[in-house]
């Protein structure tokens, strides 16, 4: 007798194999969770001190450093006068760290990778409560295969904002189901404190826990006044920062260019893009392997559900705050990524039945691309050269360097402190106007003078008749610099001739203005 052959039952089939070895790893997890969560810990940390090392500090993460060699007051007061625009916690942090561990680069980092962990321990305890460990497992892996992970050894504020924003839905996912609730409410109120003692854009932490509150008001017909006021408490340290806002509106009041659509699609795909092909892929092997057998629409959402779902909307929260504050970037509300992994995780337990063995397939399956990607990654990042280049400025004319780009003048400072009473940072606003419609670079590093130690000249000091010396500029595609200095050099009939190459888009030019 004939038989149709249908895919979906067969491999329905085969998942049915794979239960009890599911339960057995659930169990497993169950069982010895400390244990495993320790070891994850510790091969986490390995792992990213391997990437650290691999990793040139970069220009904002130079902010960073140089400010947590300040004493804390005086770190205060230089954010005050503008060098940095964002509130002092990472800041912070990075001392506290530098005091203990030494000015490494990795102990600048520290703190940031310690947040990371944080994420993703929280998004395992979020998945596990709702669903099983495996699950918890494959949701907390998945995050490592998206942009997200580049921020967990950044020393930038991004991974801590991340933290807070996993770590008070947390907390509210236990207070709704009457766990220590009052320990939650302060988990509540500090993770909102904290992350907007990060970055500015960490005011936006409550708004999916609101959405998801507001849904359960509307169930119960009862508010939880305690969750509001710990809310409310947590934003009122923006209030402490008000005079630090102000200096960062100076500062920022070029950077925003006029609204358009597909900065909301930007703001989405730089963080989720990589997420969305990953997602597709992994449900499309579970499907062979199990086939639909259950749908993700077949029950309500719950107030969980409509908090996830909030967090997926933080980049539009972006948009209107980007309104006010002039300030719009993929990375303020990198949080959104919690959201996509939370739905990919709660979706995908719906659509394969609430079956174990799909959750146990799919960690086993994100596990294998977390280990690939990472030698992928590591094998690439030791083939790759250092950038910026470590200069040898042997044989180059005994003459100040001047530099006219911050991308480019903060690095080389860092990485050639030889060099560090011939560099010259020379700025010019209106120039940086002109050429990239941002002034910030410029009056950060105005700032700069009387607190780091960096040598900042206006451009008439070197752009004069008679003047003779180094010119250092960039040709890096794809990267935000000015590009007026050789323009002005021509304006004033002077000769630039190229005298070294020190590296593939990096050039020196024997300048003389007669």
């Amino acid at each position: 007798m004939n038989q149709t052959f249908t895919p979906a039952a067969t491999d329905a089939g085969r998942g049915r194999d794979l239960e009890p070895l599911a339960r057995r790893f659930d169990a497993f997890c169950e069982r010895h969770l400390r244990v495993l969560l320790l070891a994850f810990s510790v091969v986490y940390f390995v792992a990213m001190t391997v990437q650290s090392h691999l990793k040139p500090l970069w220009y904002d993460e130079m902010f960073t450093y140089s400010l947590a060699a300040l004493p804390v007051g005086r770190m205060w007061e230089a954010m005050k006068a503008g060098i940095e625009v964002h509130p002092p916690l990472s800041f912070v942090l990075a001392h506290v760290a530098q005091k203990i561990l030494g000015p490494t680069e990795l102990a600048t980092r520290l703190p940031f990778i310690a947040a990371f962990l944080g994420l993703l321990l929280s998004v395992f305890f979020i998945v596990r409560r709702e669903l099983n460990a495996a699950w918890g497992l494959a949701a907390a892996l998945l995050l490592l295969l998206t942009r997200s992970e580049y921020y967990a050894t950044e020393a930038r504020s991004y991974a801590i904002v991340m933290f807070c924003a996993a770590f008070a839905l947390l907390c509210w996912q236990r207070m709704i189901a009457g766990q220590h609730q009052w320990w939650c409410l302060a988990g509540i109120l500090c993770s909102t404190a904290a992350g907007t003692s990060a970055h500015y854009f960490g005011l936006l932490i409550p708004f999916p826990l609101a959405l998801g509150e507001l849904y359960r008001t509307w169930r119960r017909r009862r508010i939880d006044v305690r969750f509001w006021i710990a809310i409310f408490a947590g934003m009122s340290i923006v209030f402490l920062y008000l005079p630090l806002i102000r200096t960062t509106h100076r500062y920022v009041a070029h950077n925003l260019n006029p609204y358009r659509p597909s900065l909301t699609l930007q703001l989405y795909l730089h963080p989720m893009g990589t997420l969305v092909v990953l997602g597709s892929v992994i449900l499309a092997a579970l499907w062979l392997q199990f086939g639909f057998t259950g749908s993700a629409l077949d029950r309500s959402v719950g107030s969980m559900g409509v908090a996830v779902f909030g967090l997926w909307l933080i980049p539009l929260f972006q948009v209107i705050l980007g309104r006010f504050s002039n300030s719009m970037n993929p990375r303020y509300t990198e949080s959104v990524v919690i959201g996509g992994v939370l739905l990919f995780a709660f979706g995908a337990d719906r659509l394969f039945g609430n079956r174990q063995a799909a959750g146990f397939a799919c960690f086993v399956l994100i596990a294998v691309a977390v280990f690939t990607t990472g030698v992928w990654q590591y094998r690439r990042a030791r083939s790759t050269p250092h950038n910026p280049p470590i200069v040898d400025a042997r044989g180059l004319p005994d003459l100040p360097i001047v530099i006219d780009q911050a991308l480019l003048y903060t690095p080389m400072l860092h990485y050639n402190p030889e060099l560090r009473n011939r560099l010259y940072f020379v700025t010019s606003p209106e120039d940086s106007l002109r050429t990239m419609d941002s002034d910030t670079l410029d009056l950060n590093m105005l700032a700069e003078r009387g607190w780091l130690p960096v040598n900042v000249a206006e451009r008439d000091q070197f752009f004069h008749k008679g003047s003779h010396f180094l010119l250092l500029s960039s040709t890096t595609p794809d990267v935000w610099l000015p590009a007026w200095e050789l323009d002005k050099v021509n304006e004033m009939g002077g000769v630039a001739r190229e005298v070294k190459r020190v590296g593939p888009n990096d050039y020196y030019f024997d300048v003389s203005i007669p």
